[in-house]
């Protein structure tokens, strides 16, 4: 399988060097510069189908393409494959419209018939998170070793990310991770794969080679890595408990990713934010922090970013750090993070309706339960999740996903905890659950209307659907 992992994708009829200006553009993070240019040519040439799918493999470069979306749709319906799976990939992240996941699948197929393995991955891993309907471990499995088989560079980074992470009945292992990376790292001739370096340095950072890991961030970041400025800063200069402990090259780090847009700089406030840090504040400080914060997480959110809309959800709902205490803007902010498919994100929406009972009016238990499933499906090793779900379960909801979760779930716990969460040993695991059931019903479809109303933030509909995993 490894050789499988370690093939060329293509093998068109011409190779070019790498042009020293494209390098130039992915290494100084110009990315509609570095897309264009490697988009010219691209049916023709080898080297920049390696070198855009690696381009597109970054959550952060195909978020800064929102300008030049229609541009890409019109190569795509003329045929071009890298165009369909780039346009693929768009919707994949920030699914603007909600026909996106029947665009993903149509895109995708169309650039899996034109020789990109990579968009196997696409259609993978909507059916490992339940964006295609029922979860399907099956078909996850079947596309991503379809991906492995021709060749994919996604597939193989997905495969790395499971090894330091470790899925099912896989233990993780992250030391072969790191060996594995970098193999293939050393077969790169012209220019590092910086998706590697990344993953070694999560791979060394689970290991507890700090060093290593730094060292790996900066070169990843050295090859055109955005998002690993924010995994160096976060490595060097936040401790285990999430802390951060040198504000000032903390600061200074996130600064310089902001400068080309990265993600994460948005998030800057957020992770400098404590009680000691608001309590000092002046008077003119505390009132004007809940519109600028706000401002800055929306940024992030808008960028596909999950974590923003979550903690303007606690903050809503809590009032605290000067914002209102609103519980239908909280419900807001957990709806739109949980459509950029946050498990936090839909705990919380399931407790505000199942717990606290603090939803808007027209959320009921059905879908309260729903959004505590979604949660599950996301992150399958948290019990409390399983929990939930097996007391709507026991309620009388949820029937339609009776086989995942009495043939998988609930062992699942008992792996988990040692504990026997239900007596289901003679449950008949030949029943299929509902492949079209999809959990945006009624109560979803009117929710995703009423945020088509809400407001243009910056000239884009805020509006996004759930989108699948984008990275690894």
């Amino acid at each position: 399988m490894h050789q499988l992992m370690c093939r060329n994708v293509n093998k068109p009829q011409t190779a070019v060097p790498m042009n020293e200006q494209i390098k130039d553009f992915i290494l100084n993070f110009k990315t509609q510069e570095a897309f264009w240019a490697l988009a010219d040519g691209v049916m023709n040439d080898s080297e920049k189908q390696k070198y855009l799918l690696r381009f597109l493999s970054f959550k952060n470069n195909v978020a800064l393409l929102i300008e030049d979306v229609e541009k890409i749709k019109t190569l795509a319906d003329e045929g071009n494959p890298y165009m369909q799976y780039a346009y693929a990939r768009y919707h994949e992240i920030l699914m603007p419209e909600p026909e996106s996941m029947d665009i993903i699948i149509d895109y995708c197929t169309k650039a899996i018939a034109g020789g990109v393995a990579d968009a196997h991955m696409c259609i993978a891993l909507g059916w490992r998170d339940g964006d295609f309907g029922e979860v399907d471990h099956t078909r996850y499995i079947d596309e991503y070793r379809k991906a492995l088989e021709e060749g994919s560079r996604r597939a193989f980074y997905h495969h790395v990310s499971l090894l330091i992470y470790g899925e099912y009945d896989n233990k993780a292992d992250p030391h072969k991770a790191y060996d594995e990376a970098e193999c293939l790292l050393n077969l790169d001739t012209e220019m590092p794969d910086a998706m590697l370096y990344r993953l070694m340095g999560t791979a060394s950072e689970k290991l507890g080679r700090k060093a290593d890991a730094i060292n790996c961030f900066e070169l990843a970041v050295k090859w055109g890595d955005m998002h690993s400025i924010y995994e160096e800063a976060t490595c060097a200069y936040v401790d285990d408990e999430g802390c951060v402990i040198d504000r000032q090259e903390f600061i200074q780090k996130l600064d310089e990713g902001r400068e080309f847009g990265l993600t994460e700089s948005y998030l800057l406030d957020l992770f400098l934010l404590d009680d000691d840090t608001y309590n000092a504040l002046s008077e003119q400080g505390k009132a004007t922090l809940p519109d600028a914060l706000k401002d800055e997480l929306q940024m992030a959110w808008l960028q596909g970013d999950n974590l923003a809309p979550y903690f303007l959800g606690q903050y809503h709902e809590n009032g605290n750090y000067g914002f209102t205490q609103d519980h239908e803007e909280a419900f807001m902010w957990y709806s739109r993070g949980a459509i950029l498919r946050s498990p936090l994100c839909y705990d919380a929406l399931a407790k505000m309706i199942l717990d606290n009972h603090s939803a808007p009016d027209g959320y009921d238990e059905a879908y309260g339960y729903e959004c505590a499933y979604k949660a599950l499906n996301l992150d399958n090793k948290d019990p409390d999740y399983i929990k939930n779900v097996y007391r709507g379960y026991q309620k009388g909801f949820l029937t339609h996903h009776a086989a995942m979760i009495e043939s998988f779930y609930l062992p699942q716990y008992e792996k988990l905890t040692g504990e026997l969460l239900a007596d289901y040993d003679d449950f008949d695991v030949h029943e299929d659950d509902n492949h079209e059931y999809r959990c945006d019903g009624e109560q979803e479809q009117e929710m995703e209307e009423d945020m088509q109303r809400d407001k243009v933030v910056g000239g884009i509909n805020p509006d996004f659907a759930w989108q699948t995993c984008t990275e690894c």
